[in-house]
This record gives C-alpha cells, structure tokens and sequence, in this order.
C-alpha cells in the first residue's frame, strides 16, 4: 500500500541519501536536496518536496519520526512565480521512481494531480524526466526505449502534453540530449585507453608546458564566467542571468568541494617563452654542430629534422609572443569547468574556453585532471552534459560534440519535457508553454 507524503527538507535529504548509498534511482542536480536548500534561501515557498511511502509494518517504523516504511518516489517541485498572482509546478528531471512499477507510477501521478489541483494559485506541472527515450552507440541509434515509450504513452494519457521545442529554441525547457561515459570501476589508465584519436594519447600527460589545474570554489566564479561567456559568444549558448550565477555561486557554498567544485586550468605564457627560448638556443647550437663539416647523409637526415624542429620552435614562440602582448605576464586562466557530483554521476554543467590559448591545451588538462578526479572518487557516469541532438555539421555545437566524442561515450536521449494544464486559465496565461 502506497502512501502520499509532504517531506520536510531533512526527511528529503535522507531519503535521497538512502536512495544514492543503494544505487537505486538517477538524482541530476535539480533534485538534489542542496538545490532545494539553495532556491529555498531566496523563496522559502518556492520548493516542496513530495515522495510516496510504501507502508510496510508497525515493526519497521523509524524511532524518530513514527512513519512506516520506505521512501519509494521523490519529486523536488519548484513553483515557479507566474504572472504575479500565480504559479507554475516545476519537476526538472524528475519525478525519481521505478518507473517500471505500473500501480507506483499511476498512483504517484494520481496524488500530485490531486495535490496541486488543491492550490488555487498552480495552474500547470511541467515534467521531464530522466527515461530514455532511445539508446545509442557514440551518436548513432541502437533501438528505441520501451520503457520510454511506456511512460510517454501513460503521461499523454493523462491529459500530459508533450513539447516539441528543444532549449535552442527556448532556454527553459531542460536539455534532453546529454554526452556520457560509464567508466565505473576503472582507474584513470585504463580509462584514458579507452578514449579517441590525440585525447588517447595526450591525456595521460600532465603538466606540460607550464599548464597547472586547479580545483576550487565560488571564490574563483568571476574567473570561470568570463570563460563560460568567452565560449558563449562562439558558440551561441545563452548568457546567464544575475540569478543563474548566484544560484551557482550558493551551490558551489553549499555542497562544498567534495560535491561541487569549479576546475581552471592556468598557462604562464611568460614562463614558457624562457623555456620555448631555451630550447631553440639549443637546437641552434646542435645545428651549428652538425653544420661543420663533412657533410654525411646521417647528418643531412639530422639537419632536417632539427631545422623542422626550429621552425616550429620560431613559430610558437611568436605565438606566445603575442599571448604576452595581449594578455601581459603572469598566470592566466584560459579553460575552466563547473561541476557538481550527483550520486555516482559527474555533471559538467557549464565549459568556458579561450581560444587564444590552443597551445597550451594540446594536453586536455582541464579533461585529464576531472577524468583522474572522477576515478579517484569513484565516480561511474562521466556526464558531459548537454547536446543539441543534431548530429550534422548544421548543428548549433557541432564543433563541441566532436570534442566530446573524443571521451567515446554515448548519447543519451531523454523523452522530453512534458506538461500538464491544472487550471482553464494555464493557456491564457501562457503557462502551458
């Protein structure tokens, strides 16, 4: 027997807790009790959070709060301000239950219906949650999802309307299309031999060229923006909002550094001229020397290959003559990521790159140093987040999907963002889209 409950925020964050230690159910960020811990700080009345109980005896009740049996569905609903006297129920990849379960699914959605159609003031519940929609190899499509089709056919059927807009075509609606690697129980050799191209090869390098990675909190947001908007600027992802970036910010405080961290990845283009410097010096002399005579064709084979080296050497250093001119000395941060650990899941929710600084990534610190981190903390989802789902050259981020197709991972499509009209004023009001 099912039972419909209001949690408070503690009873949330142990059941979640209870839920993540199993490895039952997917918890993404906006379903994590620290998310709700951060929106309600700003608007105590803006989250909920609703669960379902499955009763079981007298015998199995907790001590603490005299409730029977185990947490078995959760939802962190934000209601989201609308049109000043009204709101819009939020579930952001969620609700979080066994979906399979056909009597926990009906009777779950029975209960929310009932409970929001009992506030006045909600005049619709906008859903996504977290079913896959189809499965793939890399970017191409194995089979489709029963599952997902299952839940796409109960949901439609009670009175849920399924969007046809992606977040390209309007920012609120929830990404869908996610790039991740299952890397679950390996070290970070074995999985660096399980990656593409250059990345396979380069990525088990660290420290070269003066490159530093650092891992840190909110401290260092303003350093991490300025990438995320260098990037979006060529790559049309959207600016965010002074409440995005705060809400982050308390994010960053809240879960802490074992939960959330921001990752930068510094050059010192000082630094690396010395050293560029020093070593054309050298080859210099090394030439000098195989210039003497007499000419073999053992030193004619050398000479080439180290007048190649030169000119490669003369053009990098102009390069990075340039990068101080520009930048002027010092440490620079030139890539940076914004990541949240959800369970046994590393999200990489938002990238910033300089492109002036493609020398000094030829390495991928920045992925070498979350990919080492990831193993380290056993994480077994790589989640590079969001794509378009185009997988043309047509396609808004197709030179961001080539880079993450490198990691060879896969696809993972969602089957979309649902809603459900709760009031006849939704339409009027512009909350059913």
């Amino acid at each position: 027997m099912f039972e419909f409950v209001s949690l408070s925020e503690e009873a949330y964050a142990n059941a979640v807790t209870s839920q993540v230690s199993r490895g039952s159910y997917r918890f993404l960020l906006p379903q994590l009790p620290e998310y709700g811990q951060v929106m309600s700080r700003h608007d105590e009345k803006q989250i909920e959070y609703l669960a379902v109980r499955e009763r079981g005896s007298a015998e199995s009740a907790n001590p603490a709060t005299g409730a029977h049996g185990e947490i078995v569905a959760t939802a962190l609903v934000y209601y989201q301000p609308w049109r000043k006297l009204f709101r819009r129920a939020i579930i952001t990849y969620g609700p979080v239950l066994d979906w399979d379960n056909e009597p926990l699914v009906r009777f779950f959605f029975t209960e929310l219906e009932k409970h929001f159609s009992a506030r006045k003031n909600v005049v619709s519940l906008r859903i996504n949650p977290p079913v896959a929609k189809a499965y793939y190899e890399d970017i191409e499509k194995t089979a489709e999802s029963e599952q997902g089709q299952a839940v796409h056919n109960f949901l439609t059927s009670q009175g849920f309307v399924r969007t046809t807009k992606e977040f390209y075509d309007q920012p609120d609606i929830p990404i869908r299309y996610l790039y991740t690697k299952d890397i679950a129980g390996k070290s970070f050799p074995e999985v660096a031999d399980t990656l593409r191209g250059t990345m396979r090869r380069q990525v088990k390098h660290r420290g070269r060229y003066g490159v530093e990675v650092e891992f840190s909190g909110a401290e260092n947001w303003d350093v991490f923006h300025k990438l995320y908007e260098a990037s979006r600027e060529r790559t049309d992802m959207e600016e965010l909002s002074g409440s995005s970036a705060q809400m982050y910010r308390d994010l960053l405080a809240t879960m802490g550094p074992q939960k959330a961290f921001i990752g930068l990845a510094y050059a010192n283009p000082e630094e690396y001229l010395a050293q560029l410097q020093a070593d054309l010096q050298d080859l210099e002399t090394r030439i000098a020397k195989l210039e003497e005579p007499p000419a073999t064709g053992k030193k004619t084979r050398a000479l080439k290959e180290l007048r190649n080296q030169q000119q490669a050497s003369t053009r990098r250093i102009a390069q990075i003559s340039q990068l101080l001119d520009t930048y002027g000395p010092g440490r620079i941060a030139f890539a940076g990521v914004l990541a949240f650990r959800c369970g046994d899941e590393l999200v990489q929710l938002l990238r910033g790159f300089n492109k002036d600084f493609g020398l000094f990534n030829r390495d991928y610190p920045l992925e070498s140093a979350l990919l080492r981190w990831a193993c380290e903390n056993q994480i077994r989802i790589y989640n590079t987040f969001g794509v378009s789902g185009i997988f043309d050259d047509s396609a808004p981020d197709a030179a961001v999907l080539e880079y993450k197709r490198n990691l060879h991972g896969n696809i993972e499509e969602f089957i979309g963002t649902y809603t459900l009209e709760l009031s006849t004023l939704a339409g009027p009001l512009g909350a059913l889209e």
